[in-house]
């Protein structure tokens, strides 16, 4: 959720799974065209393979241009 009183644009994201012993098993990364101020994003991550090892941890993180 963005609380600032302007729109951004180009916000990437990206999310990084980790298996139990802290191996990063996969990544993936998108980019917001526009989040409107004050707004809400839905934000889809797409992988094109199953993941090697289950997945127990996840962090995802944003970057302003």
């Amino acid at each position: 959720e963005i609380t600032g009183t302007e729109e951004v644009r180009g916000v990437a994201v990206v999310a990084l799974l980790y298996d139990a012993e802290e191996n990063l098993v996969t990544a993936s990364k998108t980019i917001i065209d526009i989040l409107p101020a004050r707004g809400r994003k839905d934000i889809v991550f797409t992988w094109s393979a199953p993941f090697s090892s289950p997945v127990l941890r996840v962090d995802i993180t944003a970057r302003l241009p």
